[in-house]
């Protein structure tokens, strides 16, 4: 489905009915003006209680039922609201206000299809109610159903169209890529009312059709109305035309309005990220997560640069609030990932596990499963997660590899070279299967064959100090020793500012590209 641009959402609407009292027909509770304009002040507390009070003395007072699904709606309890508007609709078939109610409640729960029936009956109690109309079109169009948006809103007289309802027509059109004629309804929405400009431009943004909305933008700028905002949506749509440096300046000028426009600082460090420069991308997340500290998608962008700009603390930290706070696969996916580089091994476990179970199909999500359980010494779990990510993508040669480490941990020399020769052949530029290929052939006395793998690991990675030492062994044991010497010099060379004990023997050390 199409961007969603600044279209309110369902939520939206439930904050709405805080201000809307229902003209629907009225029970014997004298109380219900009073609580409705209790509701719209926002004095909840006082609301339920004098719905309570109605309730006590007749359990099956529609009005009073409604009014408090409305309230359980506006704290968020949306079971208990969608309960509520239940069963006043079944005591009153014929309420529009409960089956409108119980709609809303369906739907901020993401019951589409109940919530759309609902809406449909709500719909036929009430023919003329405009708002149900634009809500069901809404609806509609956030569940991937653009053409029946419209259909909904084609049924609103056109004098009788909103700003909003302007908007949900404009997103629709961009869904179904009818963009002339989604062009044609912005100009005549700004011509009416010009306040939409910033919020059609938005739309047109996050639909990546640049020019559109950087006309709507001229008419924003004139208004000298929501700057930074203006400024912010600009840079975007320059960013779409490959212009980054003029990109970077309008954002640099919606910081200089309002230097908390969090938008703006995620963009500036998105744009230092795509040119390298995770150092400076990392400060201005930094700069973000203190605007927003409890913005998961700020949260998951901050420990990407972390991890990028070589903060592993950081990213470590970030990525344990990311999976507190977020269950999405991907989230756990990125928080395992950086929790394995940081070596916090038992961590990247638990997060990996969820992962898996939540794609169970996905190949990269057992290998670092598999990576992590071998990096914890479970070499059971590890072998069972590389078998699983080949058997989803043969072609992983990673996966290939590291069952070749587990096979040589078991001296099982002829699935490690079964495994290492399945490795190169998948990818011929992976220099640690020619380094451990060729420590095997080594052990096994093939010295032209081991040498020819260390060269050829070599010529991909010449400043590895393990292929080094390999190399300087298998000359030395073929005579060759004036080489053998250049490449034990280069070792040490390499090892420089480490300890400087050389491996017990070959194909003993641990796998320093692991």
């Amino acid at each position: 489905m199409g961007p969603r641009g600044r279209i309110a959402t369902f939520a939206a609407f439930v904050i709405l009915l805080c201000c809307y009292a229902p003209a629907a027909q009225q029970s014997a509770t004298k109380s219900a003006p009073t609580i409705d304009t209790l509701i719209s002040r926002g004095d909840l507390e006082s609301a339920e209680r004098a719905v309570w009070s109605a309730l006590t003395n007749n359990p099956n007072d529609v009005r009073a039922l409604t009014l408090l699904g409305r309230i359980r709606g506006l704290q968020q309890r949306f079971p208990e609201a969608e309960t509520l508007f239940r069963r006043a609709s079944e005591i009153d078939p014929k309420s529009s206000d409960a089956q409108s109610g119980l709609a809303r409640a369906l739907a901020l729960q993401g019951k589409t299809d109940a919530a759309t029936e609902a809406y449909q009956q709500a719909q036929t109690l009430a023919p003329g109610d405009l708002q149900l109309r634009a809500e069901l079109a809404q609806l509609y169009r956030d569940s991937g159903k653009p053409q029946d948006a419209l259909s909904a809103l084609d049924s609103i007289p056109a004098g009788r169209l909103d700003e909003h309802t302007t908007l949900i027509r404009l997103a629709s059109l961009i869904d179904l890529r009818r963009t002339d004629e989604a062009i044609a309804l912005a100009r005549s929405a700004s011509a009416r009312s010009p306040k939409l400009d910033v919020d059609l431009a938005g739309m047109f943004v996050a639909a990546r059709l640049p020019d559109p909305a950087l006309a709507l933008l001229t008419s924003a700028m004139a208004a000298g109305k929501q700057l930074d905002r203006v400024h912010y949506l600009k840079g975007k749509a320059l960013l779409e035309k490959n212009q980054s440096a003029a990109a970077l300046a309008s954002f640099q000028k919606s910081l200089a309005l309002n230097p908390k426009a969090i938008d703006s600082v995620v963009a500036v460090a998105e744009i230092y990220s795509l040119q390298g420069n995770h150092a400076r991308s990392f400060e201005m997340m930094q700069r973000a997560l203190k605007i927003d500290p409890q913005s998961v998608p700020t949260l998951r962008h901050f420990t990407v640069e972390a991890m990028k700009s070589g903060h592993t603390s950081a990213a470590a930290e970030s990525a344990l609030q990311l999976i507190s706070r977020s269950q999405s696969p991907e989230d756990l996916y990125l928080a395992g990932a950086v929790l394995l580089d940081a070596k916090q091994e038992e961590n990247a476990l638990h997060a990996l596990q969820s992962y898996v179970a939540a794609r169970p199909d996905d190949a990269q999500g057992w290998l670092a499963f598999g990576l992590t359980n071998e990096r914890l010494s479970h070499t059971g779990e590890a072998t069972k997660a590389y078998d699983r990510s080949l058997q989803l993508n043969p072609n992983l040669a990673e996966s290939e590899f590291h069952l070749g480490l587990l096979s040589k941990l078991q001296n099982d020399t002829s699935a490690t070279t079964r495994h290492f020769e399945r490795a190169l052949q998948i990818d011929p530029r992976k220099a640690r299967a020619f380094v451990e290929a060729g420590k095997l052939y080594l052990q096994s006395g093939q010295l032209p064959h081991s040498l020819e793998l260390l060269q050829r690991a070599e010529s991909l990675d010449p400043n590895d100090y393990e292929t080094q030492y390999n190399l300087g062994l298998v000359l030395s044991k073929l005579g060759r020793v004036e080489e053998s010497k250049q490449h034990i010099a280069r070792y040490f060379q390499l090892y420089e500012g480490k300890s400087r004990q050389a491996p017990a023997s070959a194909g003993t050390a641990k796998n320093p590209g692991f």
